[in-house]
């Protein structure tokens, strides 16, 4: 059973993550971090009624928790602070946040290296089957058009 933790647990998709994990007989959901609700459970916000993880405002709560993987969906201006955080900690982190570019991957990469690489980091800006499927449309289109653009569009 894999242990996981989410910051930005109350966010729309930080929701549909904890549920999803909860629902998922191969992934334990231990720890929710997040601003809003500190001290409440988080079972009833996300339908899951007998689920007893008490939200947290804390980042170190993954640590009391013993997550092992943490995955987040905060904002633009938070994200680095917290893949920062779990790249110190040995611990790995999938990203859906959007807002990170290059500059961002390559002090990513810095910074696992600068912890002897024990941590891993995926960045996922989109969950999105369809924004998968564009992607890999464009690739292709890009083989026979001089110019493809892709704008998807959500919330």
């Amino acid at each position: 059973m894999i242990r996981v933790g989410v910051i930005g647990a109350l966010g729309r998709m930080g929701r549909l993550v904890c549920r999803a994990v909860v629902e998922d007989p191969e992934l334990s959901l231990v720890a929710a971090i997040d601003r809003t609700r500190d001290g409440d459970v988080i079972g009833p916000m996300i339908g899951a009624g007998k689920v007893d993880v008490v939200v947290s405002s804390q980042i170190e709560t993954l640590l009391q928790a013993e997550t092992e993987v943490i995955v987040d969906f905060t904002r633009p201006g938070e994200v680095m602070s917290n893949v920062r955080w779990a790249i110190d900690h040995g611990m790995d982190i999938v990203v859906g946040t959007t807002g990170i570019g290059p500059d961002e991957l390559n002090d990513i990469n810095k910074w696992i290296e600068a912890e002897g690489g024990e941590a891993n980091v995926i960045v996922a800006p989109n969950f999105s089957i369809g924004a998968v499927v564009a992607q890999r449309f464009a690739e292709e289109a890009s083989r026979f058009f001089p110019a493809v653009e892709i704008i998807e569009l959500h919330h």
